[in-house]
Parts: structure tokens; C-alpha cells; sequence
């Protein structure tokens, strides 16, 4: 777990009220003491770990401890766990862009931070301007309080077990529309993980956002091509979600999206406009969504949720579970080819529960 030691804007504020001590100062002198003046406040905040006796690793000016991450040595998943790997201690500090982290390692500070001490670093770090990606900024994984503590509690209970159950049959539909097509090609070379990747564009696209796909026809759905696009990895998307993570200020200043949603909103608009005009009821995500709108108490002071809201969670959810589920179900799918006897376990308790 990885906790921003300072608030962020601190050394920015610091600069804004730097004053140049001589009105005559020649422009080279100037850019030279505002430079000085930089590097100090960095080097300021570069010491903050050490006064506060926190074992760190030792920082590479701007990129901190990522230096690595940016020369394409290491994924940063696999470099933080690089990092992780060399302490021992309950936390340790690293540096990323001259602000200082806290990483913690023990599990009880990690239940205090994220349970009973909770209010006191309820807000994440990533970036939010509602002004620059209105589906970014009223999404649940990244909204500041109030808003965030009072959409997270009208949210939670829609996802009980009960209503879950009621997509049941929607998941069945998309698991046999996959069992039909692996028939079609019995006894071939499968890649797998783009079988999982179809599964999970069908049974997402009719769950969260209730659209009909069929990514197991000849030709790939629009849903598919777009959620491939929006997980194509490449160096402005790697820009990009460095700076939603680290540099928030980037976001606003460049007006950077976190991804292009406009499928999907059109998508999820059509679906309400379709249920409202005809009043259909399907017991999937997007009517949990509308009984949440049309429910939403007024004593939550000024949060509101809207159709962007109602977006932005179908969407945010869409992100979170699409490439993490397909990712397991593919890995899943690829221990069982190669374990007969933990097919037929599988196959026996299944047969247990559910009757054909």
C-alpha cells in the first residue's frame, strides 16, 4: 500500500511566492535563481524521510525512485515489488516526481489505515477534474469526499448477492454463446486469453451496459474493438496514467483524458433511452443504476447523481473487471487443460450443485 507522504501542492506553492531579490536582475541571473530555488525546495522535500526517520531508497532527481520504470528496465507492478522486496520493516519511503511515499508492509498499519483510522486518509491522490473528464472525475475510484462516502453507500447494496443472482441467466447466455463456439473448433489451437477477452466483452456489455454483443461471430463486435483499444498499451497511455497517479497537475494542464469513453456513453445512453421508452425491465446493471437514481436521498447535501454519474460507475466498473476477470478466467481455463484430474473434480462439483 502506497500513501502520499505530502500534500502535493506544497512545493508548487512554495515556488508561486519565490520573489526575485533585485528588480534590475539580468534574465540569465533570474532563470538562475529561480532554478536554485527549485532544486532547494526539492532537496527540501527530498529530506523529509530522513527527519522523520523512515528507511527510503536513495532518490534519482525528478524521477525518484522510478528511474528505472522510465528507462524500460522494469514494469512498475514488478518494480514497486522489486522495491517491497528489500526492506524488512513494517514501511519504507520511496520518491516519485520530488514527493515523498510512504509504503506500508505490515498488515495491522495497513487494517488501521484502511479501516479503523480510515477518515483520516479517506481521499486518494489520483487526479480529479471533472472540468477536463467528466467520466474520470464522478467515478467512484477516484471522487473526493463528500461525494465519494455518499455515492459509495447508495452504491454498495446493489451489489448483494440476491441482485446478482438476478443476471444469472444473462451470464448463462454469454457462457453457452462460448461453449458453442470452442464446440465449432473441437480439437484446434486456441489462444485462450482471447477467448476469455470475447466472454468478458459479451457478458460486460450486456451486464453493465445491456447491449447485445456477439464477439464470438466471424467479425469482432464494435464492443470489442473499442474495449481492445482502450487497453492497447503505448507511450501517451503510459503519459497518461502516470500522471492521473502522480503528477494530478499534469491532467489539468494538458487536459488529459484517462480514457475515451464516448462508445460507451453512447452505448449506455441508448440503453436508458430504450427502457424508459418502452419500459423494459432486464434485472441487470443498468436498471440497479436507474432504481439508484430515482431513489437517491436528498440528505446527502450537495452530491448529485445524474446520468454522468450513472456513466461513469457503469464505465468505471467496466475498466476495474474487464482485463483483471479476463486475465484469471484465461489463466483459469489454462491449469485445467493441463490438469485432467482437476477437470473432473471441477466437473463433479459442479454437477453437484447445479442440475442441468
Amino acid at each position: 500500500m502506497i500513501w502520499n507522504f505530502l500534500c502535493s501542492n506544497k512545493c508548487i506553492t512554495g515556488i508561486r511566492h519565490l520573489k526575485v531579490p533585485e528588480s534590475d536582475m539580468a534574465d540569465d541571473d533570474t532563470l538562475r535563481f529561480r532554478a536554485i530555488s527549485v532544486l532547494s525546495l526539492l532537496n527540501k522535500k527530498s529530506q523529509l524521510l530522513e527527519k522523520e526517520g523512515v528507511s527510503y531508497e536513495e532518490p534519482f532527481f525528478l524521477a525518484g525512485n522510478l528511474w528505472d520504470v522510465f528507462k524500460g528496465k522494469r514494469q512498475i507492478g514488478k518494480h514497486l515489488g522489486y522495491l517491497y522486496s528489500k526492506y524488512t520493516t513494517p514501511y519504507f519511503g520511496i520518491y516519485i516526481m520530488g514527493k515523498p511515499y510512504l509504503v506500508l508492509r505490515n498488515p495491522e498499519i495497513i487494517k488501521s489505515v484502511t479501516i479503523r483510522d480510515f477518515n483520516n486518509f479517506e481521499d486518494r491522490t489520483f487526479a480529479c477534474d471533472k472540468n477536463v473528464d467528466l467520466m474520470s472525475g464522478n467515478s467512484l475510484f477516484i471522487l473526493r469526499n463528500p461525494d465519494w462516502r455518499n455515492i459509495r453507500n447508495k452504491l454498495s447494496p446493489i451489489f448483494t448477492s440476491g441482485k446478482l443472482k438476478l443476471m444469472f441467466p444473462i451470464m448463462k447466455k454469454c457462457s453457452m454463446e462460448m461453449v458453442i463456439f470452442l464446440n465449432k473448433h473441437d480439437s484446434e489451437i486456441m489462444d485462450i486469453k482471447e477467448i476469455s477477452a470475447k466472454y468478458m466483452t459479451d457478458l460486460v456489455a450486456s451486464c453493465f451496459f445491456g447491449f447485445e454483443t456477439n464477439s464470438f461471430g466471424e467479425k469482432d463486435s464494435d464492443f470489442r474493438i473499442v474495449s481492445k483499444k482502450m487497453f492497447d498499451f503505448d507511450i501517451a497511455t503510459a503519459f497518461r496514467l502516470f500522471s492521473y497517479f502522480f503528477v494530478p497537475k499534469f491532467v489539468s494542464w494538458f487536459k488529459l483524458k484517462l480514457f475515451d469513453t464516448d462508445f460507451l456513453q453512447n452505448v449506455f445512453h441508448e440503453a436508458i433511452k430504450e427502457r424508459q421508452t418502452h419500459d423494459i425491465k432486464r434485472n441487470d446493471f443498468v436498471d440497479l443504476l436507474l432504481q439508484l437514481k430515482e431513489n437517491f436521498s436528498e440528505n446527502t447535501k450537495n452530491t448529485h447523481f445524474d446520468t454522468h454519474s450513472m456513466v461513469s460507475q457503469a464505465i468505471t466498473f467496466f475498466v476495474a473487471g474487464f482485463e483483471t476477470t479476463s486475465n484469471a478466467v484465461a489463466f483459469a481455463l489454462y491449469e485445467l487443460c493441463l490438469r485432467q484430474d482437476c477437470q473432473d473434480k471441477l466437473r463433479e462439483e459442479i454437477e453437484k450443485i447445479y442440475k442441468y
